[in-house]
């Protein structure tokens, strides 16, 4: 019996024990004695064997990267406690933290210097903003120094601290497992002094994490079979060895103490002796209260409304909250939670059915989601659907309540038989735009429930309208696919068919080139649904026996007309414009508009818009007038009865009668809206739900060939181990990045923050000399453009390079202070400068000058000037230089800016270095293809080209690892489209599938899957994975770069000077004019 009870007693202690070892610890480091790693955000501290854990900060932000100083003494980090993501030096139990860093880009610790007297930090202060750069800094403070390595991230000092082996690339927190594209990391290694760097890695894949041991140097590697495990190089044989054998999850965060290497490998901590090379978990006993992870009454729940809608009269309000269903009074009386203490499932699109029955909805509680029923007031939920697969949403009830409609991942339509579950596929569609347009989205009953009218994208990628028997099973289209027509609505008396349409051209020239637009496209148009009736606004003349058939409502039976549908389509008079939402009404119609222009056209409303820039119209049949009812609102629906209306304003929430109103009138009160969220029966319906986006919506849908099941499971056992809604990001991250693919992204969610203090910047570099900074170079700007402003650069501004600052605001500098110290909450404000040329405030002046929240867009300028001035100087005024930074309204602004005003030059060069990606290549590609037909010669001046602007000479594109999306799909198409055209740089990054999230994760987070594979004329996908190579491939060395060459840019100017030389560019001259006299008049 006794033996019975220990071996009882064992086994729950040690269950216990087990369950405090398992924790999801990160961004671990090593001493002699202890170890140190982060864990609910916040650092810990345990003895280097194991035990019981203590926690050494507490804050709202995050504390990562810490690094013991050579002694042991001090932990150097990167926190946000004051505002900022800053280097931190503190002693090893956690007490004196000191702010080192204030400088509002993110510094994150790297190293420590082999005096234990400075840090090395990294951070991207400086264009290229896509590059790190490594800083010195000293623990007592001070300004930090740039360290003479051109760009890197990763990195790790030599013994003697000359050296630094090191990543040029920063890319390891990106979601992209065996990865092998440009952008792929390599070791380099270099005396600091000389800046002699040298790659001793050239694997395809990655090769990262860098730690400098005595002769040798260890990083983490997935050269074997793609799973990151530790390797040790050795300098004097050159040899590789491979220390660890995983094949499953990586070796992560992996960190050099004195004798051993600390590293991440699933959710535990393990141990390296540098002696043995044995390996051996560290159990870590945590004694946290897990307040990250509890539940917890949601605060401001109209922050996470999803869907809205009213009861049939508008006297409540249903409201899809943090995936729970609230139906809430207008006015007064009882809030009901519908689907409480479910946060374990997400519950969504919740709709009222227009007896007033029944509310259905999704819910995914099964796994998938499923419609349900519940009664207004809650209870026991009702399953429609059973078998369910993939993203469904948008339901709709039929006017009978006997039907439901929906749309789903696989761009079809579906009818649901309330009574049996019975789903009918009402159409399926075979489109999808890329960006909202996908499948069948918009659609509505007819009154009597017996039709149903829909828009279907179609081939031409515009949508048409379609109609749909409900008895008989039959389909009618209504409108061809020359014109994109949408958002279907019937009148309430069964007579007409309200719907959007983009039919009004009236093109609007550019003033840059000639080239043109259209906005402001749309109106409202209606279908005379059954031959023979009269138009609405057919000429009227009174009589006193007037026909009573005209007002006769047909909403009980709908008569339609299937045939020549065109020629009973007929135009609102209402002024065409943006508009959206369309919904019929008793007399007429309601519709949204929005009048300021924006720069995408894939413009879409639904219930999560929070804009407030749209304007809520109703169209009178009888009157023909058009009247603006609201203001300043994203979303509105009607009441099944039409007589209310519930509107949404960023997230102010109202209900009023149908009328003219304003935001604020009818305001909902969510102050009875009391959610209980379970923080962690959330994050695993976060992580299932976000391992569904990859599947229901990943381009290739064998998942790259994984068995994705497995692949969860894989990483689903950790969600309970996590320790806040970062770490669940970071799970989610590492399971998508299985997919080996680009633009697998997870980000956002109800995450935990710091404070968030901004601090000004001056527009200047600055050296540390007698103790205060000392303006070493002043960036050039442009004081015609406020976003070009250099703050000393002002017309009158006395203060010059070489100058001290010596106070801000009254407050003089102490000596050996950091200047962003005393520009902490001070971004574009007018501030005091205390200034003077000798470091002492004797005979100091003061000037005002206004700070600048970023330098971001003037650094970036300045580089692009200085790049278009040594390409005008070094080709003699022929070569043209244009960089596009994106290609999106940056890089469409760079474009315009600087290729049309040098279209004469005989070559231009364009660089498409650290693109960003977006959408617009396609765009560029249009002008630059264009050709010279012929010139105008007008009576007086020189001939211009035709078509105006078109560039005749030779061109050369430049790339680099930091091309990427977009970027690299122009980089490709260049190819193919001008093959006398040459690329010159380097292998670009290699993710070009593109992405289109479909839906928020349930806390506001996303994740966006892959959705957009592009293959070439020859059946081969282009670019993921890879890059697009350059036809010359030239490297910018790092030597090169910090003596202020650009290889890059040299090779292309030579390239280009000698096509020019060798092929001169084509003139055309003028030919005589004709003779055209009769002779007696010559």
């Amino acid at each position: 019996m006794r033996k019975g009870v220990v071996i009882l007693l064992m086994l729950f202690f040690g269950a216990g024990l087990l369950q405090a070892e398992s924790h999801l610890m990160r961004f671990a480091d090593v001493s002699h004695d202890y170890i140190v790693f982060t864990y609910e955000n916040d650092l810990w501290l345990a003895p280097i064997t194991g035990g019981k854990a203590k926690r050494i900060t507490r804050s709202d932000g995050r504390e990562i990267f810490a690094k013991f100083s050579p002694d042991g003494s001090k932990i150097a980090f990167t926190a946000n406690y004051d505002g900022g993501n800053d280097v931190y030096v503190m002693n090893r139990d956690g007490s004196e933290p000191r702010r080192l860093t204030f400088h509002p880009a993110s510094d994150l610790v790297i190293d420590w210097y082999p005096d234990g007297k400075h840090i090395l930090f990294r951070s991207r202060r400086e264009w290229p903003y896509r590059a790190d750069k490594l800083y010195k800094i000293s623990i007592d403070g001070g300004m930090p120094e740039k360290v003479n390595v051109d760009r890197a991230g990763l990195a790790a000092l030599s013994p003697d601290g000359k050296k630094l082996a090191y990543n040029r690339i920063s890319r390891e927190f990106r979601n992209w497992k065996r990865y092998e594209g440009g952008m792929a990391q390599d070791i380099w290694v270099g005396t600091m002094a000389r800046g002699d760097y040298r790659p001793i890695t050239r694997f395809r894949g990655t090769d990262n994490f860098p730690m400098w041991h005595e002769s040798g140097l260890y990083f983490t590697s997935d050269s074997i079979d793609g799973t990151m495990n530790l390797y040790h190089y050795d300098f004097k044989t050159k040899q590789f060895t491979q220390l660890t054998h995983y094949n499953d999850y990586d070796v992560k965060y992996p960190s050099l103490g004195p004798d051993h290497i600390i590293f991440q490998y699933a959710e535990s901590l393990y141990l390296l002796d540098l002696n043995t090379r044995q390996i051996k978990p560290v159990p870590i006993e945590m004694p946290s209260d897990r307040t990250l992870v509890r539940e917890f009454l949601l605060e401001k729940p109209e922050n996470y409304v999803y869907t809205f809608a009213l009861s049939p009269k508008g006297k409540r309000a249903l409201l899809n909250i943090r995936g729970e269903i609230v139906n809430m009074p207008t006015d007064e009386g009882v809030t009901y939670h519908l689907t409480p203490n479910s946060s374990d499932s997400r519950e969504k699109n919740a709709i009222w059915s227009p007896d007033g029955q029944w509310i259905a909805f999704f819910s995914d509680k099964t796994g998938e989601e499923e419609l349900y029923l519940v009664r207004p007031t809650g209870g026991k939920w009702k399953q429609i659907t059973k078998n369910g697969f993939a993203f469904r949403t948008n339901p709709k009830w039929s006017p009978n309540s006997k039907y439901i409609i929906f749309h789903d991942k696989f761009m079809r339509l579906n009818l649901v038989d309330v009574a049996t579950g019975k789903i009918t596929v009402v159409d399926q569609g075979e489109y999808d735009d890329a960006w909202y347009d996908w499948g069948i989205q918009t659609y509505n009953w007819s009154p009597d429930s017996r039709w149903i009218a829909y828009s279907k994208l179609e081939q031409s990628l515009y949508p048409s309208i379609f109609l749909y028997n409900v008895e008989t099973g039959e389909r009618f289209r209504v409108t061809d696919s020359f014109t994109k027509d949408w958002s279907p609505s019937f009148s309430p008396d069964g007579k007409y068919l309200y719907f959007l349409s983009n039919r009004t051209f009236k093109p609007i020239m550019g003033f840059v080139d000639q080239n043109h637009i259209f906005l402001n496209m749309t109106r409202p148009y209606i279908l005379i649904l059954k031959k023979g009736d009269p138009s609405p606004f057919a000429p009227k003349n009174d009589w006193d026996d007037e026909d009573a058939d005209e007002s006769e409502s047909r909403a009980d039976n709908v008569v339609i007309t299937t045939e020549d549908f065109a020629a009973r389509i007929i135009p609102a008079p209402v002024k065409a414009g943006n508009l959206f939402r369309l919904e019929a009404i008793d007399d007429g119609l309601l519709y949204l508009k929005k009048t300021e222009n924006e720069f995408l056209k894939y413009q879409f409303v639904d219930d999560e818009n929070r804009a407030t820039n749209l304007e809520l119209h109703r169209f009178s049949l009888k009157d023909q007038k058009d009247e603006t009812l609201m203001e300043g609102i994203g979303q509105y629906h009607l009441s099944a009865d039409k007589k209310r209306l519930i509107y949404r304003a960023g997230t102010r929430f109202g209900v009023v009668d149908l009328g003219k109103a304003k935001v604020g009138d009818g305001a909902l009160n969510f102050k009875d809206v009391t959610l209980i969220i379970d923080k962690l029966d959330e994050f695993k319906q976060i992580f299932a739900e976000a391992w569904r986006i990859q599947r229901d919506w990943f381009y290739d849908k064998n998942m790259h060939g994984l068995n994705w099941q497995k692949v969860r499971e894989s990483y689903e056992k950790f969600v309970p181990l996590c320790g806040t809604r970062g770490d669940l990001n970071y799970l989610i991250g590492e399971m998508i990045a299985e997919l080996n693919a680009g633009h697998t992204y997870v980000y956002g969610g109800d995450l935990e923050h710091g404070k968030s203090v901004r601090c000004g910047l001056l527009g200047a570099d600055f050296v540390m000399e007698n103790g205060f900074p000392k303006i070493a170079r002043i960036v050039h700007g442009d004081n015609s453009s406020e976003a070009l402003s250099s703050p000393f650069e002002q017309p009158g501004c006395p203060i010059k390079v070489g100058d001290y600052i010596l106070g801000i605001d009254g407050l003089k500098l102490k000596k050996n202070a950091n200047l962003y110290q005393y520009l902490q909450n001070k971004a574009g404000k007018v501030v005091e400068i205390l200034y003077n040329n000798s470091p002492t405030v004797e005979g100091a002046k003061t000037y005002l000058v206004k700070t600048l929240n970023s330098e971001y867009q003037l650094r970036y300028d300045e580089w692009v000037q200085k790049n278009a001035a040594y390409v005008e100087a070094k080709s003699k005024g022929q070569i043209g230089y244009v960089h596009l930074p994106n290609m999106m309204e940056d890089g469409l602004i760079q474009f315009a800016k600087r290729f049309y005003p040098q279209y004469y030059k005989k070559a231009i060069i364009i660089d498409a270095r650290y693109n960003g990606g977006g959408f617009t290549s396609k765009m560029i590609h249009d002008r630059l293809e264009r050709t010279i037909n012929s010139y105008v010669q007008p009576r007086e001046g020189k001939p211009t080209p035709v078509p105006e602007r078109t560039f005749g000479g030779h061109m050369a594109l430049i790339i680099n690892r930091d091309t990427g999306s977009d970027g690299e799909l122009f980089s490709e198409a260049w190819k193919y489209r001008y093959k006398d055209r040459p690329i010159i740089g380097q292998r670009t990054w290699g993710g070009a599938v593109g992405i289109e999230p479909h839906q928020k994760l349930v806390d506001g987070g996303v994740t966006t899957p892959p959705q957009f594979g592009e293959y070439n004329a020859k059946g081969e996908w282009i670019i993921e994975g890879h890059g697009v190579d350059p036809t010359i491939p030239v490297v910018n060395w790092p030597k090169d770069v910090l003596a202020g060459k650009d290889a890059q840019l040299d090779k292309t100017i030579d390239v280009l000077l000698k096509m020019i030389k060798e092929k001169p560019v084509r003139e055309f001259p003028r030919p005589k004019y004709p003779d055209k006299s009769k002779p007696a008049w010559k």
